[in-house]
Formats: C-alpha cells, sequence, structure tokens
C-alpha cells in the first residue's frame, strides 16, 4: 500500500546486478519484493510477469522477501521493511 501511495510499486530484480545492489544494502535487515505466488501458481511480479528463476527462492511460502543472503519466501505477510521501485518518467 505504501509504495501504492507513492505512484511506485514494491521492486522487481531483473538482473544479478540488481539483486548484488539491493543485497549490499540489505545489510541485516529484510524488505519485501514484488514477487509473490499463489497456491499451486507460479512466482509472478506486481506487474504480472511470471518470474524466470533467475534466482532462487528458499522457502515454501507465497511472499518473497530480500535480506544479505538471498531472497526468501513467508507464508505470511511479517512486519519487515519494504523496497519500492518507481518507473522513470
Amino acid at each position: 500500500m505504501f509504495c501504492s501511495l507513492q505512484k511506485s510499486e514494491l521492486a522487481q530484480i531483473d538482473t544479478q546486478k540488481d539483486m548484488e545492489f539491493l543485497k549490499r544494502f540489505a545489510g541485516t535487515d529484510m524488505y519485501w519484493i514484488g514477487l509473490s505466488r499463489k497456491p499451486g501458481d507460479s512466482w509472478k511480479w506486481t506487474n504480472g510477469n511470471t518470474f524466470n528463476n533467475s534466482f532462487e527462492i528458499t522457502g515454501n511460502g507465497f511472499y518473497a522477501f530480500l535480506s544479505a543472503d538471498g531472497i526468501h519466501s513467508s507464508r505470511g505477510l511479517i512486519d519487515i521493511k519494504w523496497i519500492c521501485s518507481k518507473q522513470n518518467a
């Protein structure tokens, strides 16, 4: 909801370079990214694109988050920070 109010969306990680950039600044914190799935379905980005399996997602949850050691998943929404991304005008 916060990202929407800022006219942005949860971050999408398109390349390994993006991943390394974001992991470097994550420190010991965790951050929601724009990747989720429904039970029995594929991972999808907030823009509707299917995740291309360019990195591993650990866990068997439905919502993805970034930490310094990679991407993990949670079965429910937990109280952590988020990363928003805004398209260039």
